[in-house]
């Protein structure tokens, strides 16, 4: 067995000398790995040179500034690069994308714009400083992902190990003279599970019109890549998997619409198949892989749940009440939940619907509830999710579901719903409380020194029903109206005065809500040092502080004038 695989590495190596694309290699070569290799500061310092020189000429600048619109010839082939390209990229919310060699950064704009934090690198200043324009011209962008633009010396990625989801080299990949360096380099900055795409022209490349030029006017490395090379070189960099698109440029082929009937019933002769080997040896899409791809919820791949409300029958409570729902629930697909909250999108939560007793949809959305940590493929996760009721007394039903901010409900993804009863009571009223409670805060108007006896305070008083029970607005004559009241006390805290001054409230409130109102309060009429307790009165029934609600407290000074 050992010689058979010896005679089969040697049949390989005849035949790879044999390749007629290796004769073509050899023809065409204009650089060794070891001139390359010695001339990587001198590269670099002419890509700059290059942009300068671009930044420097308007038509020039318009056209890099207007990327991928920038030609009616050349946009057609760069979008259907660009869709490829990010296909191949396997996207996510939130995901950090290094976009290397970004030149204008018109592709790390497109990334923003899906929701992508970007870090564009380029060998040169001034053409990250055309990129940062390229932001800026577009009302689109979004700087709250906080893009990056960083200059780099053309050896060493500026970013820590694993730092970044995904790395896209467009076009650029071929004026690098030390890959195998750079692709280290890489390697080293992608997350465990995250690719490198490279989009980038193949065989011939160095030898068209465009590149002559480019190397001959700017000094700029123009060189060919080789799809058996690149491969060889992402092997040795430690990349351990490698896919690649294979798609032909959107202009070389047509075909009738009558072939085109013969191709999609299975006739594949009708197929110009050697246009499509030609165009895959002159233009790649390739993929590498730093270990196996996994699945988080911010580029989900199946999303699918068991939910189990942990209750033994119907949420009850009054109206806008808070309630607890134990709940278990159990990751049945393959994507990990990720619980942080990102404003980006790409968390999970418990939520749920609101539908009333003959199932029509009254609220979707009505909670929301973040998991207690990341949920991965076959795990379960018990917890006590918290929801408001209805804002309506009646019998509801709570649809209960889990969701992918910004990206999808699990019950469109084919995931099952759980339900669960409501019954909702309405508030008890300030005239048969169940919990009175208030926070009192005086805004405005407190006394600054001492005033005359009897001078009136006008005050401005923050009311918030922190029990749950409504206070009636009405007379202070009517049972259960609630009333603002005033006590005063002595210096020494002891009650002077219990039923002291009164002040009606403009309307009813809620539980959980609160008004303002304006008050005027007189000063006790005997000079000395008092406090004046607000405490809240649901007439003939009680003083809030009965219930533990704690008075806010005013000091007042009155002296005699001269």
């Amino acid at each position: 067995m050992p010689r058979l695989r010896q005679a089969f590495r040697y049949l390989v190596m005849a035949a790879r000398c044999l390749d007629p694309r290796r004769a073509f290699r050899r023809a065409h070569a204009t650089h060794s790995e070891p001139d390359l290799l010695a001339r990587v500061d001198e590269y670099n310092r002419a890509a700059e040179g290059q942009w300068q020189s671009i930044a420097g000429d308007h038509e020039a600048r318009a056209h890099v500034l207007g990327k991928p619109l920038s030609t009616v010839r050349d946009t057609p082939a760069i979008f259907a690069h660009i869709g490829l390209t990010l296909d191949a990229l396997d996207l996510g919310l939130g995901h950090t994308v290094l976009d290397f060699g970004a030149g204008s950064c018109w592709l790390s704009l497109i990334l923003n714009r899906l929701g992508c934090r970007t870090v564009s690198i380029d060998v040169s200043p001034t053409a990250l400083a055309l990129g940062e324009e390229t932001f800026r011209q577009d009302g689109r962008a979004r700087p709250e992902f906080g893009p990056r633009f960083l200059p780099y010396d053309g050896r060493r990625v500026p970013l820590p190990d694993g730092s970044v989801d995904r790395v896209v080299c467009f076009d650029a990949f071929h004026h690098v003279p030390n890959q195998d360096e750079v692709l280290g380099e890489l390697f080293r900055v992608l997350k465990p599970g995250g690719r490198l795409v490279l989009a980038e022209p193949g065989e011939g490349h160095a030898s068209t019109g465009h590149s002559r030029f480019d190397a001959d006017h700017y000094g700029v490395l123009e060189n060919d890549l080789h799809l058996d090379e690149l491969l060889a070189r992402a092997r040795r960099a430690g990349f351990d998997g490698a896919l690649a698109k294979p798609y032909a440029d959107p202009g070389t082929i047509t075909i009738s619409a009558d072939d085109y009937l013969r191709l999609v019933d299975g006739d594949h002769s009708v197929f110009p198949m050697h246009i499509l080997q030609d165009d895959l040896r002159v233009s790649q899409v390739l993929i590498l892989l730093k270990g196996q791809p996994s699945h988080d919820s911010r580029n989900p791949g199946q999303l699918r749940a068991r939910i189990t409300p942990l209750v033994p029958g119907p949420l009850t409570g009054t109206v806008t009440g808070v309630v607890e729902m134990p709940v278990r629930v159990e990751n049945l697909g393959d994507t990990r939940w990720l619980s942080a909250v990102d404003p980006v999108g790409g968390y999970v939560s418990l939520a749920g619907h609101v539908l009333d007793a003959s199932g029509r949809f009254l609220k979707r959305g009505h909670f929301t509830c973040a998991l207690p940590r990341d949920v991965g493929a076959g795990e379960t996760v018990e917890f006590v999710a918290r929801l408001r009721l209805p804002e309506q007394p009646g019998r509801f039903k709570l649809v209960v579901d889990l969701v992918d901010e910004k990206v999808a409900w699990f019950e469109q993804c084919g995931s099952s719903t759980a339900e669960i009863e409501m019954a909702v009571s309405d508030w008890p009223d300030s005239r048969a409380p169940r919990r009175l409670g208030a926070d009192i805060e005086v805004r405005a108007g407190r006394p600054e020194g001492s005033v005359p006896p009897g001078a009136v305070l006008h005050l401005r008083v923050r009311l918030a029903n922190t029990g749950d029970t409504r206070w009636l607005a009405g007379p202070q004559s009517e049972k259960g109206s609630v009333t603002l009241g005033v006590q005063v006390r002595g210096a020494d805290g002891s009650t002077l005065r219990l039923d002291y001054y009164r002040a009606p409230l403009p309307r009813s409130v809620d539980p959980g809500s609160s008004i303002e109102m304006e008050v005027a309060v007189p000063a006790p009429e005997q000079a000395g040092r008092f406090q004046l307790a607000l405490d809240m009165v649901s007439e003939q029934v009680c003083w809030f502080a009965h219930h533990g609600s704690v008075p806010a407290l005013l000091d007042v000074d009155t002296r005699p004038g001269p």
